[in-house]
């Protein structure tokens, strides 16, 4: 039979009529057809699979037309293997769709090669017993999920199922035949047929999965509903962690192409889900660092813009502030950009002064070129000429007098441009294997990193930044600037983390999770004591653990009141364990304890 669906038009015409009216029957029409767009052989492979949709189920994919038209409705649980063909064929996108018949016969040929074409049979009348034999005796295999032990478990029912078939049929048939929900659950538990809320819900997830447009917290939602239904559904937590794994990988390329609107939402996703997961918590970190790293780069960039680099404090915050840039967020261009051309201005600068002999100006002009790029281009040749003044040596020796002096006053690091460590930088600058200049820096940088290190234990965390920052700026060592700055992170992470230890203790205390709660750490004392394992002299953590002491010796109180003498002894035993210094609890628990055993004898 030759069938229209409407895409016939006269030539020279893409779907729409003489008069602009779309002809074609509108159930199924294409949607580029319903809106008069140009049409080609994919518009007909979606009337084809309108086509296909109403063979198999004996209903329209969208009842409504397209006005209704979205995700392609899934078919029934024997006709599952067919699902992915029908939302290739009914794709809303024309570009989502086979390309051609010649593609699509080619898929339906590997179905069947793989023998994934369902073999089904639908009965309206009484099952016989021969039936049910050949049933158990050629099972299908389950088709699109895993089995999971507990359905390999149900199938050992099969030989109680082929004993009592004979039964079964007589007392039911007339049953099952008017009532197929009934049959259905029996084949269902004897693991004949999978569960259809099963099956639905995974078919469910896995669209949700494909689709791009949905969000972690849906998907993972759309999967436990899966194991709502069957715990043990491997599949379903594969696809758990599949979906948070890929969630992952797209932050982290979003961070690479520089899409950080992308990265942050997929971050929140994960949060959302899984807010403890390491890798998230690195992925945060990181998009921390860019954002920093961000407002570091515009404000510097407006700063050497308006002063210009010939404004040497300008210049020397600038270079510290794009060395930040690089740690937060390494290879970035546009600070490497910067940095370069500061230090082939001040290079150039250096070279001028040391031609003109006058050797402490290019001495200082050359170490902040350095300090900005030690590979800038010309370095060496700069160096050597700087090398070749006649009035180096006496200038180093200079200096280096200088330095120590310094060194003796405390003026390690501060006043800016005036202490050792800049000193003994700019003669390392022009003279790299300076031997004293060498030593002289790190003992400044070990003098650097024992005072930063007290000023942290101490809780003198304004101290300890000027110190780091002023650290920086000076250039001390490499390696003790970086462990500098991981303590400093990590105190400022374990403050947090206190502060929220803290709150959550005080948010299970009001609801009486004092020692025991929904887990083994969901409670007032195992919050406290992970609080003061960060920091041990924690004002708050200390106080609210003896509140909590003290309510469970009034529970103590109330117990023995009640003539709950055992339950008292126990909670006195828990306010004790809590804060064991309070020496009228413990005379009161031996007090309780004698009560006890003189009423027992």
């Amino acid at each position: 039979m030759l069938s229209d669906f409407g895409v016939a038009t006269p030539l020279g015409q893409s779907g729409a009529s003489t008069d602009g009216l779309v002809r074609g029957t509108p159930p199924y029409m294409s949607p580029e057809q319903a809106t008069g767009k140009a049409l080609d052989a994919r518009s007909d492979l979606y009337s084809l699979g309108v086509v296909f949709f109403r063979m198999l189920t004996g209903a329209l994919p969208f009842a409504d037309g397209r006005e209704s038209a979205g995700r392609v409705p899934s078919l029934p649980t024997q006709l599952a293997p067919f699902d992915g063909v029908m939302r290739k064929l009914l794709a809303q996108a024309p570009d989502e769709r086979f390309r051609s018949g010649a593609e699509l016969i080619a898929e339906l040929d590997e179905m069947r090669g793989q023998d994934l074409v369902p073999s089904a049979v639908v009965k309206a009348e009484p099952i016989a017993t021969a039936e049910i034999d050949v049933a158990v005796a050629a099972r299908p295999s389950r088709i699109g999920l895993s089995a999971s032990p507990t359905r390999r478990q149900r199938r050992s029912a099969l030989l109680v199922l082929g004993s009592l078939a004979v039964a079964a049929v007589a007392i039911g048939a007339s049953y099952f035949a008017t009532q197929p929900s009934g049959l259905q659950r029996t084949l269902t538990y004897a693991g004949l047929i999978e569960d259809p809320e099963v099956v639905g819900a995974w078919q469910e997830a896995q669209a949700l999965r494909s689709d791009p447009n949905q969000s972690l917290g849906v998907v993972v939602a759309a999967y436990q509903r899966v194991l709502a239904s069957d715990s043990e559904h491997v599949d379903a937590k594969a696809g758990i962690e599949a979906a948070m794994r890929q969630w992952k990988q797209d932050a982290a390329t979003s961070l690479d192409e520089g899409d950080y609107g992308t990265a942050e939402a997929k971050l929140d996703d994960l949060a959302a889900i899984a807010p403890g997961d390491a890798e998230l918590t690195a992925l945060l970190d990181r998009l921390d660092d860019i954002r920093q790293a961000q407002g570091l780069l515009a404000d510097t960039r407006r700063l050497v813009t308006r002063a210009g680099l010939s404004h040497v404090p300008s210049v020397d915050a600038a270079i510290v502030t794009y060395k930040e840039v690089l740690r937060l967020m390494p290879n970035n261009p546009e600070a490497i950009a910067a940095l370069d051309e500061i230090a082939v201005h001040y290079g150039g600068l250096a070279q001028r002064d040391a031609s003109a002999q006058d050797v402490a100006a290019a001495m200082a002009n050359f170490q902040r070129a350095v300090a900005a790029s030690e590979t800038f281009e010309n370095v060496e040749s700069v160096r050597a000429t700087i090398s070749e003044a006649e009035a180096l040596q006496a200038e180093i020796d200079t200096m280096l007098q200088q330095a120590a002096q310094l060194r003796e006053a405390g003026a390690l690091i501060d006043p800016p441009g005036a202490n050792a460590a800049e000193i003994y930088r700019r003669v390392l600058a022009t003279k790299p294997e300076d031997a004293i200049a060498l030593q002289g820096l790190s003992e400044v940088s070990a003098q650097v990193l024992t005072t930063f290190r007290e000023l942290l234990q101490a809780g003198r965390l304004d101290e300890a930044r000027i110190a780091l920052d002023r650290a920086v700026a000076s250039r001390i060592d490499a390696v003790p600037i970086a462990s500098m700055q991981d303590a400093f992170e990590t105190e400022l992470d374990n403050i947090a983390a206190v502060e929220r230890l803290i709150a959550e203790a005080e948010e299970l205390y009001a609801q009486g999770y004092v020692t025991t709660g929904p887990s083994a750490e969901d409670n007032v004392v195992a919050r406290l004591r992970e609080a003061l394992r960060l920091d041990a002299d924690n004002a708050d953590a200390r106080r609210l653990l003896s509140v909590a002491a003290t309510r469970l010796a009034q529970v103590a109180e109330d117990a023995h009141d009640a003539g709950m003498v055992e339950e008292g002894l126990l909670y006195l035993d828990l306010a004790l364990t809590v804060t064991p210094g309070i020496s009228r609890w413990r005379e009161l628990r031996e007090r309780r304890q004698a009560e006890l055993a003189a009423g027992m004898r």
